[in-house]
This record gives structure tokens, sequence and C-alpha cells, in this order.
């Protein structure tokens, strides 16, 4: 599950690099909006392939019965990271703060996420096995 959510983030990753101008343009043609967008998409989903773990690992533990942990980690990325990190970025860089906001949440909650669900499968492995003795 953790490679699939990752390769098909990637792809849409992929496709931002490749096609910024032509996603932008699906919504508005205007020059200056097309400039800006591209820039946008750029920044905002630079870090997007770290996303698919970040939603299995929660997932994770939403399927091991741990649904406050599943719910922090959901939260973590799109809530208690991301907000904060636009009001503060935006307050310091101005609107480029703003867009580099995600990559910001999407780095850090993929940290947590990554030694939460270290120790939540090094928990379970270890209850797995005490159950087998």
């Amino acid at each position: 599950a953790i490679f699939a959510a990752t390769s098909v983030v990637t792809v849409g990753y992929i496709i931002t690099r490749l096609f910024p101008s032509q996603l932008v343009s699906m919504f508005n043609r205007e020059e200056e909006l097309l400039s800006f967008g591209k820039m946008a998409v750029h920044s905002w989903f630079l870090l997007f392939p770290v996303v698919g773990f970040q939603i299995i690992g929660s997932n994770f533990f939403q399927a091991i019965g741990r649904a406050k942990s599943a719910m922090f980690l959901t939260l973590t990325r799109q809530v208690i990271l991301l907000l904060p990190a636009i009001l503060v970025f935006a307050r310091f860089f101005g609107l480029k703060g703003i867009l580099y906001a995600a990559p910001f949440a999407d780095f850090f909650s993929f940290v947590l996420t990554s030694i939460w669900f270290f120790f939540g499968m090094k928990k379970l492995t270890k209850m797995q096995n005490l159950t087998l003795n």
C-alpha cells in the first residue's frame, strides 16, 4: 500500500513538474496568472511524493484500532502544521511563504508519521511475537 500510494502521488508530482502551465490554464489563461500559477504549482507540490506515505501511515493506525493516532497524524499535515505555517510564513515571506507552507507541512508530517509508524510496527511485531509464543 505504501508503494502504491507513493507511486500515485509521485505520478501527480511528475505531472505538476512537466505540465504546470497546462494545469493552471484549465482555470484561467491570463498570462500573468499563468506565470504565477506555474510558480505556485511548483512550490505547493514540492514534496508531494511523501504525502502517499503519510496517508497510508495514518490509515495504518486507523486499521489497527488507534483512531486517535490516525486522526492526529491526518490533522498534523492539514491543520496543525499547515495553517500556522501559512500564517507565519506569509508574515515573513509574503505570498511565496504561503506557497512554501505546504512542503514544510508535508516534510514534518512525513517525519512524524515515519517515527510513529516505525514504533507502531515495532509494537505490533512485539505483540504478534508474544501471541505466537
